[in-house]
């Protein structure tokens, strides 16, 4: 029986601040890595490989814990005196040449230290590798496996991983569009996955002084002698990467040119790192210290709603409105924007609507935030299932043709008990409803964590309407001079409507 692991993750860290939260991130991607490999019961079957290059204070140092409750971690340490010996500070093909060298399983994947698999996208990937044979596959094939970048990274403050899975599950993962790719490229690529046996043929990665990148269209451009690629998108397989941050980047160790083949130069290999200085750490080698690291969230930065933003906000909310009849007003521009702040700031991804607040505002929300999850409750007693069924179609047709980077989820159900039993009702939610028309039923009796409770309502008796929201978060923003004006805004709704009026007309005539 191979004893062997079935998978070795690559992966290159330094201790230096790279983002602002840099541990808090990788203390994330372990414990998750952790929950999947006992979730799938498959810690044996992979081996996660952190190569240290460099740092005063070694990483391992502060993942004690995680180090110890899952054997499949390892960090390779090179110690600082070792790495001056190079050229550059962060020299990504020697320390990913060591990870090679140091791996044990039988397929060796090179990835970044902030990429990760999805819990059932990993086990997709696992089951390609056990057995390719069943896809169609040899088993030999250099497979790209392409990335998705995540626009927040919220959950990496969650300590609940059951709670992280579930918000993955609920992200549309069907498309991972990259445009400026050519085919087989190897641009774009999460991932970059051989036997061991095939990285060990082509002498690992290559060191070159322009770009001392994984250079991937040379590792292809090589394996192109021996076998063949595949994009692992096709069987279901591809990586999330956590956002990028505003500061923290290793700025000097990357040379952009535009036509990077024309300066690619290439070093000879030599082995300088002493092998013998290096030190693995593993739950069989636990790391000499423990050390803590401040739980650190990145700051908030306070948000100025500019006109432009305002005008945009009108434009989205009128699209729907238009053909359904309902109405919009100044207070509905000032609520949503107020509100979608606070959505940002509380990291909220559950809106329930009801289906005139959903009209109102899921266009805006979906283009502001493209990973949120819909829930539309409709009045049964006014709609029958082909209508709900309309309802969808109308909201998920405009959501794709106008917001083409939305990758949340739509759900549109009558509000009635045989279907609410279907909810996860212990999720984090933002309930918004309208009132206006006459006693609708509250949702907010149906979950249990509502951290933002908004209803539109009637002023007493009057034609008038008002907003009330129950949420104990600070909006961070500046009050513009033009949210204040409520004639000018309601005039530019005025005006909007008015031409997409016109417009459609025209064109009704215009085919006619």
């Amino acid at each position: 029986m191979n004893k062997n692991p079935i998978l070795s993750i690559v992966t290159t860290n330094k201790n230096d601040q790279y983002h602002e939260n840099q541990l808090q991130r990788t203390k994330f991607i372990l414990k998750y890595l952790t929950y999947s490999l006992k979730k799938m019961n498959a810690v044996h079957k992979v081996e996660y490989l952190v190569v240290d290059w460099g740092s005063e204070e070694p990483l391992s140092n502060y993942f004690y814990k995680e180090i110890s409750e899952c054997s499949a971690i390892k960090f390779i340490n090179v110690p600082k005196e070792e790495t001056t010996k190079c050229e550059l500070s962060f020299d990504y093909s020697k320390a990913i040449n060591i990870g090679i060298d140091n791996s044990s399983g039988d397929n060796v994947m090179l990835t970044g230290s902030d990429a990760f698999f999805p819990l059932s996208i990993f086990n997709n990937l696992l089951s390609l590798l056990e057995k390719p044979e069943l896809f169609g596959l040899g088993g030999d094939e250099y497979k790209l496996v392409p990335r998705k970048f995540l626009l927040d990274d919220f959950f990496i403050y969650e300590k609940n991983m059951e709670k992280v899975d579930q918000y993955f599950q609920s992200l549309n993962h069907s498309a991972i569009p990259h445009p400026n790719v050519p085919l087989n490229g190897g641009g774009g690529a999460g991932g970059n996955l051989l036997k061991k046996k095939q990285w060990i043929q082509i002498g690992g990665v290559k060191d070159t002084i322009k770009h001392n990148r994984g250079q991937d269209i040379i590792n292809m451009h090589e394996t192109t002698k021996f076998c063949r690629h595949i994009d692992t998108a096709t069987f279901g397989s591809f990586i999330l990467k956590l956002p990028r941050t505003t500061s923290g980047f290793r700025k000097t160790q990357v040379i952009n040119e535009k036509k990077e083949l024309d300066f690619l130069t290439f070093e000879k290999n030599e082995n300088l790192i002493n092998a013998n200085k290096i030190e693995i750490i593993s739950s069989l080698n636990l790391p000499p210290k423990k050390k803590e690291f401040e739980f650190k969230k990145i700051s908030k930065k306070k948000e100025i709603v500019s006109n432009k933003e305002i005008f945009k906000t009108i434009l989205d909310c009128i699209s729907l409105t238009q053909f359904s009849n309902i109405s919009l007003n100044s207070h509905d521009i000032e609520f949503i924007l107020k509100t979608k702040r606070i959505i940002s700031t509380e990291k909220v991804k559950n809106i329930i609507f009801d289906e005139y607040q959903a009209i109102r505002f899921i266009l805006y929300l979906a283009r502001s935030i493209p990973d949120l999850k819909f829930i539309i409750f409709v009045d049964p007693a006014n709609n029958n299932p082909m209508n709900i069924l309309k309802l969808r179609a109308l909201l998920t047709s405009t959501i794709n043709r106008k917001v083409s980077k939305y990758f949340g989820h739509i759900k549109v159900i009558s509000f009635e008990q045989n279907f609410l039993k279907y909810l996860n009702k212990n999720q984090d939610v933002c309930i918004i409803q309208d009132f206006s028309f006459g006693n609708n039923s509250s949702f907010k009796k149906e979950f249990s964590s509502v951290k933002i409770n908004s209803y539109r309502t009637k002023i007493g008796n009057t034609k008038s309407v008002e907003y009330v929201t129950e949420s104990e978060s600070d909006i961070l923003y500046d009050n513009s001079k033009i949210l204040r004006s409520e004639i000018l805004i309601n005039f530019l709704i005025y005006v909007l409507k008015s031409l997409r009026k016109f417009k459609r007309i025209f064109i009704f005539e215009k085919n006619k």
